[in-house]
């Protein structure tokens, strides 16, 4: 590797380091576990706001 590669790659690696803050691998399992039930919250609670209409008729109907 040529002298401007390996420099290019020091600044990488410590702006790399810089962002993870050293996380270890089970912070970041706990992160992305946190971040997908989140997700997952809100694509479910879209699929409702969306049948919203459906189900308000299905509940008019059994109480006819």
């Amino acid at each position: 590797m040529s002298t401007h590669q390996e420099e290019i790659l020091s600044k990488c690696s410590l702006l790399l380091g810089s962002v993870t803050i050293g996380l270890t691998l089970a912070d970041w399992d706990l992160i992305l576990s946190i971040v997908l039930k989140i997700v997952s919250i809100i694509s479910f609670t879209v699929v409702i706001a969306l049948n919203v209409e459906k189900l308000s008729n299905k509940v008019k109907n059994w109480f006819k």
